[in-house]
């Protein structure tokens, strides 16, 4: 299925640009063009591929309770690869079936309401009214995370959680330090044996090609600087700050995964040194890149507990549409149970999590501690329970808006 991947005209048309144009030009030019085809990647050449996209079937067993889950996927390979290891057990059978336009999306899912559990649309944000229309919950393909350092660093670390504070501990213990490099041979170590192992490490098969973009990478490093943390005289971690006006990037950040060092806390100081270091510059927001929808993921929960808001990613403009077709299946229901997610409503971030759990006020709140982050403007609980009117009062009267409930039986 390698020709319905949609990042091979990307990298090809990065791979020009980059050894083929921008090598050759003279370093007055180089900036210019480079801020043009960057702006023209993300608002065009990324964004015009959902016009047209692949349909698949998926059988296969449900990751927690294993009943066959049948889902009909409209997207790109890449994000099917990524939703196939989040809902599925074992590797399940994939059929690709056809290629269509997404304003003939209606068509093909009247066909498939009776033949499987779940649809899942991957395509541009410009879409999606248009399949909320056809009764799509939106999930961002990628939220941003982002850190108001205005307050002083003592008020900001109140709101780190105990992991973090953790880390910080171990971090003054071992003694880290942290410089910035403008020099090639550093960067170079750094990409080829500590970012690139790193990120393919993490993620795998699952790895975004445009995460290991070296020529992109290398470029955005020549137009600043490289952040490292060493350990003595040891690399351990390191990213590429971007500055624009009083706001901070934190970009293409790698950790050593020889020597436990991820565990050390190396990756956790490049978050300490960068919030303390941009506080003294004087800068004012810190953003720390993209994190899936979905609250339970890893790396959101790590950025999460460093006291970041979640908002919409004006630069990335893919979204997922989820819409239930089977709703008396218990698989389905299984992964909702256990896939939390943050949807769009409006241009606004909303949370929503399914629950067999009888809602209490306790029950409520463990919800709201554990899901809650600024940004979202509500929590969706989506219970298979009848819902008593007590707990109807106790939300109205604590959270005034920030939480919704909603009945779905099950048998």
């Amino acid at each position: 299925m390698q020709q319905y991947s949609s990042t091979s005209l990307d990298n090809s048309i990065s791979r020009i640009y980059y050894e083929k144009i921008y090598k050759k030009l003279p370093i007055s030019l180089k900036k210019l063009t480079f801020q043009i085809f960057y702006s023209l990647k993300l608002s065009i050449l990324v964004r015009i591929k959902h016009l047209k996209i692949p349909i698949f079937s998926i059988v296969g067993k449900e990751k927690h309770n294993h009943a066959e889950l049948k889902i009909l996927f409209c997207g790109e390979k890449q994000s099917l690869d990524y939703l196939l290891n989040i809902i599925y057990s074992e590797k399940p059978e994939v059929e690709f079936l056809e290629k269509i336009s997404i304003f003939f999306l209606s068509k093909k899912l009247r066909k498939a309401t009776k033949t499987y559990d779940m649809v899942f649309v991957k395509t541009d944000r410009f879409f999606t009214q248009y399949i909320q229309k056809k009764g799509f919950d939106v999930l961002p393909e990628w939220a941003e995370m982002q850190l108001d350092i205005t307050k002083p660093f003592e008020e900001l670390s109140n709101k780190f959680t105990k992991s973090a504070k953790d880390d910080i501990r171990k971090i003054k213990i071992i003694d880290y330090k942290y410089k910035f490099s403008s020099d090639s041979d550093i960067f170079e170590d750094f990409y080829h044996k500590i970012y690139h192992p790193f990120i393919v490490s993490r993620h795998e098969e699952l790895t975004i090609p445009e995460a290991t973009n070296y020529n992109e990478i290398k470029v955005l490093f020549e137009k600043g600087s490289l952040f490292i943390v060493q350990d003595k005289d040891r690399v351990v971690s390191g990213f590429i700050p971007l500055i624009s006006g009083s706001t901070a990037f934190f970009t293409y950040a790698g950790v050593e995964i020889k020597d436990n060092y991820l565990t050390k806390a190396a990756g956790s100081a490049l978050y300490y040194f960068f919030i303390d270091w941009s506080k003294k510059q004087g800068f004012k927001l810190l953003k720390f890149g993209g994190v899936r929808p979905f609250l339970d993921d890893g790396l959101f929960d790590y950025k999460k507990k460093w006291g970041m808001s979640v908002k919409i990613y004006e630069n990335m403009y893919g979204v997922f549409g989820l819409k239930i077709l089977n709703k008396e299946s218990k698989a389905v229901y299984d992964f909702l149970i256990n896939n939390p997610f943050i949807y769009i409503e409006g241009n606004e971030l909303n949370g929503m999590v399914f629950t067999k759990d009888k809602l209490d006020t306790e029950v409520i709140q463990q919800i709201w501690k554990a899901y809650y982050i600024p940004g979202l403007i509500k929590i969706t609980i989506v219970t298979t329970q009848k819902i008593d009117e007590k707990v109807k009062s106790f939300i109205s009267s604590e959270y005034n808006g920030k939480i919704m409930l909603k009945e779905r039986l099950v048998d």
